[in-house]
């Protein structure tokens, strides 16, 4: 790297090189899923911390075992290997185990907009033929006001203690999932509860944002979730010593695809945060270690609206992804918190069949063509 920070071509095509070998992991036969990527992070980082939600902390064990609950509260619901679990969980430690419970199952999950109640909550539960929903204790107001939902549909709750529900509303939305998962064993679910699950099968439905109608479910295989953590893992240069900052929503695929997936494909830590919080940020970044974060251009504009501080540059963040970064935010950005960042600027979407990733730290750029 130059003393400007940027990258050569030739080493940012090196890397990019790397990039074939990963892909050829996978293949749409491959025996290998979600959660068996769990599996073997469960028995190579099994005491390594995975998450932490504020004092909370949970190691890479305690993640499977968590999944294994659920897995088996479901299975004894009667869900199982091909359904369609739908699930609308705020960011914390929830959303991680009811998903890798249903990937357990070889089931699919639907992650569903927290945000979204009505016509956009009913077309997302129908265009993704859920069977059954697991509705977290703070989205159970925006069900509830919600006319035309599926009456045939399971429904199942998960109880928040930070965003308690109106009374008489949890009511309306089935068993308590939690205490059902409680309530099982934490040992290893039997395999052939998802024989015959490929990595070309799906495992989870992302929805867009919806700016040009009804948001659309994009399908992500266990093979693009897989390839996207461990090429995001080479071209990030994450070890098992990194710590990611999670505050973007995990319905979407920044935060529950490249970035948990990545941590995971090294073992590393993630930090998770409800949702974006100003003042917040850098008293978690230095609190918890944090030396990664994703970032949309306009939470970096607006972190640079707080008034100046004679420390800084005085934290662990070294690392950044995103999209919407221009060059006079980038510029700024690091002339106020340090000149040490790696920034990775990327463009595509869920639904993209290709993305470009700027490997050079060069500012206001998204990437570029290779040469052949």
């Amino acid at each position: 790297m130059s003393a400007t920070g940027t990258v050569s071509r030739e080493q940012t095509q090196q890397k990019l090189d790397l990039r074939g070998p990963v892909a050829a992991r996978y293949m749409a036969s491959t025996p290998y899923t979600t959660a068996d990527r769990l599996e073997d992070c469960a028995r190579d980082f099994g005491e390594r911390i995975f998450l932490t939600e504020g004092d909370v902390r949970y190691t890479y064990a305690q993640l499977n075992q968590h999944a294994n609950q659920v897995a088996r509260a479901l299975h004894a619901q009667g869900v199982k290997k091909g359904d369609v679990v739908a699930m609308a969980i705020e960011n914390r430690p929830a959303f991680f185990f009811a998903w890798f419970g249903i990937a357990k199952l070889g089931a699919v999950a639907a992650f569903i907009n927290t945000h979204v109640s009505g016509k956009p909550l009913v077309h997302a539960l129908e265009v993704t033929s859920a069977k059954a929903v697991i509705v977290g204790e703070e989205c159970a107001g925006r069900f509830a006001e919600t006319d035309g939902l599926d009456t045939r549909l399971t429904y199942w709750h998960w109880p928040d203690e930070e965003r308690r529900a109106e009374s008489g509303v949890l009511d309306q939305f089935g068993a308590n999932l939690q205490a059902l998962a409680m309530a099982e064993d934490g040992s290893e679910t039997p395999k052939e509860w998802r024989e015959g699950v490929k990595a070309g099968d799906t495992a989870q439905y992302i929805f867009t944002s919806g700016t040009t109608g009804l948001p659309k479910a994009a399908v992500i295989s266990h093979a693009r979730w897989l390839m996207a953590g461990d090429s995001m893992q080479v071209l990030w240069e994450i070890t098992k010593d990194d710590c990611f900052y999670c505050f973007l929503p995990l319905y979407h695929g920044a935060a529950s695809m490249s970035l948990t997936s990545t941590a995971m494909s090294a073992g590393a830590r993630i930090v998770v945060r409800r949702k974006f919080s100003r003042s917040e940020f850098w008293k978690d970044i230095r609190q918890h270690g944090v030396t990664f974060c994703q970032y949309v251009g306009e939470i970096c504009r607006f972190l640079l609206t707080d008034a100046a501080s004679a420390n800084d540059k005085q934290h662990t963040l070294r690392k950044m992804a995103g999209t919407g970064l221009t060059p006079e935010i980038w510029q700024q950005w690091t002339s106020r918190f340090g000149e040490q960042f790696q920034i990775y600027e990327g463009w595509g979407g869920t639904e993209s069949n290709t993305n470009t990733i700027n490997l050079g730290n060069r500012s206001g750029s998204c990437g570029r063509e290779p040469v052949w």
